[in-house]
C-alpha cells in the first residue's frame, strides 16, 4: 500500500528550494540575533512619538524595517514546518521564531497606544509635514481604527509576549494535521492508488472529475480525522476560548467579527 511520501523520499523537482530564503541554518541565526539588536532601534522612539512628524516617521520606518526581518525568519520557519512537521530541528526553530515574534510584538506595542493617542489634528499636521509618512497613511488610520479596543500600554506589551502562547491550539491542530494523523491511500478509476492528505485533498482530490475517487478520499479524510478527534475537538474548543477572551478584553460585541 502506497503512503504520502516523506519530503526526503520526494523528487528534488517537487521540492520547495528554500536554500533561496537562507542557504543554511547559520545564515537564519544570524538574521535572528539581526532582529534581537534591531528592537533597539525602534524602542528609542518610545515617548516620543507627540514630538512631531520626524520622530513619528523615524520610528515607523525602524519598525518596517525590523518587520521586513522577521517576517524572513518567521516565514522561513514556518515552511520548514510545512515541508516537515515531524522533524525536532524544525520544530525547534518553529518554536524560536515564535517566541522572537512574541519578543518583538511586545517591545514595539508601544507604537500603536502612542499613534491612537495622538489628536485627530495632529495626525493631519503629520501628514502634511512629512511627505515620508505617505506610504504609512492606511497603517497609521488602521491603528487609530482600533481606539477603542486598544488597552494600556503595559496591558498590550503583556498580550503581545503571549502571542505565541495563544498560537498553542493552533500549533497544536497543524501539528497533528501534519505529524500525527495518517489517512489510508485510495484508488482512482483506473485503479491507481492515491495518497491522501489534507492538503491533496482541499486542493486536488476535491476538484477531481472522478466522483468515486472525491468520495474514498473524503471517507480517507475523515476517518483519520476521526482517529484524533478528541485532541482536535480540544484545540477547536481552546481557540474559540481564546477568541472569545480576547474579544471580551478588548470590548467587542463579538469574536467573530
Amino acid at each position: 500500500m502506497h503512503s504520502r511520501l516523506s519530503r526526503a523520499e520526494s523528487p528534488e523537482a517537487l521540492l520547495w528550494n528554500l536554500s533561496e530564503v537562507y542557504a543554511t541554518v547559520d545564515e537564519w541565526e544570524a538574521d535572528a540575533r539581526r532582529v534581537e539588536e534591531a528592537i533597539s532601534t525602534v524602542i528609542v522612539y518610545r515617548g516620543r512619538i507627540a514630538e512631531g512628524a520626524s520622530a513619528c516617521f523615524l520610528c515607523l520606518q525602524a519598525q518596517e524595517a525590523l518587520q521586513a526581518c522577521l517576517d524572513k525568519v518567521v516565514y522561513y520557519a514556518g515552511l520548514l514546518m510545512l515541508a516537515d512537521a515531524t522533524s525536532p530541528d524544525h520544530q525547534a526553530l518553529y518554536g524560536r521564531a515564535g517566541m522572537l515574534a512574541s519578543g518583538v510584538a511586545a517591545a514595539l506595542g508601544f507604537i500603536q497606544n502612542e499613534i491612537v493617542a495622538l489628536p485627530e489634528e495632529a495626525v493631519a499636521t503629520y501628514l502634511k509635514q512629512e511627505p515620508g509618512l505617505e506610504p504609512y497613511r492606511r497603517q497609521i488610520a488602521l491603528m487609530r481604527a482600533r481606539r477603542d479596543h486598544t488597552l494600556s500600554e503595559e496591558t498590550e506589551a503583556t498580550l503581545a509576549a503571549l502571542n505565541d502562547v495563544f498560537d498553542a491550539p493552533w500549533d497544536l491542530y497543524q501539528q497533528i494535521i501534519a505529524a500525527d494523523v495518517t489517512f489510508t491511500p485510495v484508488q482512482d478509476m483506473l485503479g491507481n492508488e492515491v495518497p491522501v492528505s489534507v492538503g491533496s485533498f482541499l486542493l486536488h482530490l476535491i476538484q477531481s472529475p472522478d466522483r468515486e475517487l472525491r468520495k474514498r478520499a473524503w471517507e480517507s479524510i475523515t476517518e483519520g480525522l476521526g482517529s484524533h478527534k478528541a485532541a482536535l475537538g480540544t484545540s477547536l474548543a481552546t481557540f474559540i476560548r481564546r477568541n472569545a477572551t480576547l474579544a471580551r478584553l478588548r470590548q467587542f460585541d463579538s469574536s467573530t467579527v
